[in-house]
């Protein structure tokens, strides 16, 4: 008689925006996260960072008005521009942000120099093939502000 392990089941997918508790380890508050499509994530923003420490649901707490709501994402956005995004799209739903990967110039100068000039070829490469990572920020009736990475 010979037995076989059983595959694992394989979990269900949650859909896009799904929240879930998350219990934390080492004696640090819990937090809700959300579902991007990718991997679950925390919030960004939130208009009361204290409730996202809070196991009871969000359905449990007053939705905020929709002007209150639009500022908090306005501020966000601004405070991502500031850091060096640029808007790509603003929608009903959200907006899209891209940020340019930096290249780190020192670090590619020095190898260039311990290298003899090989690893130039590698630095202009990276250099001209910089790309731009998009984010979509979102703000959920409660006043948490999420982003979702943009493949």
């Amino acid at each position: 008689m010979t037995t076989t392990s059983a595959a694992p089941r394989a979990g269900r997918v949650p859909r896009a925006g799904a929240y879930r508790w998350r219990e934390s380890r080492w004696r640090r508050p819990g937090v809700w996260q959300r579902w991007d499509g990718l991997r679950w994530s925390e919030a960004a923003y939130a208009a009361y960072p204290e409730r996202l420490h809070d196991p009871r649901p969000f359905s449990s707490y007053e939705p905020l008005p929709m002007t209150r709501r639009e500022r908090l994402l306005e501020i966000a956005v601004e405070l991502e521009v500031l850091d060096g995004a640029d808007v790509v799209h603003e929608g009903a739903d959200g907006v899209v942000l891209a940020h340019r990967r930096r290249v780190n110039h020192l670090g590619h100068g020095l190898l260039t120099l311990l290298t003899g000039g090989v690893w130039g070829f590698v630095w202009v490469a990276m250099c001209l093939a910089r790309r731009e990572d998009r984010v979509r920020w979102e703000v959920d009736p409660w006043g948490s502000v999420w982003t979702t990475s943009l493949r």
